[in-house]
């Protein structure tokens, strides 16, 4: 049997894990995190537990799959200005954390990784997903981001959302950029 190339999913495979996904987060929103198990998703979704398992085996990473696969927001593109690229990739984490259930998981995530090595590695591995996305974006650019520079750049975006519980402004995501990409070209005294 010949492999699959790397980075293939079966069609089939996509569309239940999309619709899994889909219902995952229509529990989240309509009966809380506490309701989310793998009886009630594999009922309403007409999956098997097994299946479920298969596909992920913790909750913690069923979790980090809600927050990296939804909702469908506006993702930037690669561009020259980094200025341009880092506003755009901030408006688009602002609209996904706007979404109910993405900021259900991830705050569930957060909240367990201090005493759950699952959840521990679920954020890191989110966190390191969407460091890279930015990379990724920011090629045609002198910028890259690295760890530190990266909660520096999405966490008042994530703080102003989840934690304070407010809105977060054209404004505050632009000072942000400015002020990050400002600190990158100050000398160190």
């Amino acid at each position: 049997m010949a492999e699959n190339p790397a980075g293939y999913i079966n069609p089939r495979v996509r569309r239940t894990k999309s619709h899994v996904l889909a219902i995952a987060r229509d529990i989240l929103v309509s009966s809380g995190l506490a309701s989310l198990t793998y009886t009630l998703l594999g009922e309403r979704s007409r999956v098997t537990r097994q299946t479920l398992y298969r596909h992920w085996p913790t909750r913690e990473a069923l979790l980090a799959d809600v927050i990296l696969t939804g909702p469908d927001v506006v993702f930037p593109t690669p561009g020259p200005d980094a200025r341009t690229v880092m506003i755009e990739f901030l408006t688009s984490v602002r609209a996904g954390l706007s979404e109910p259930a993405t900021a259900s998981a991830l705050l569930s995530v957060a909240a367990h990784a201090a005493t759950d090595q699952g959840s521990a590695a679920a954020l890191t591995a989110i966190t390191e997903d969407r460091r890279r996305a930015l990379n990724v974006l920011l090629r045609m650019t002198s910028v890259t981001v690295g760890v530190e520079n990266y909660a520096q750049i999405v966490g008042p975006v994530i703080t102003q959302l989840l934690i304070a519980r407010g809105h977060v402004s054209d404004t505050l995501i632009q000072n942000t950029v400015d002020s990050w990409l400002l600190s990158q070209t100050r000398p160190v005294i």
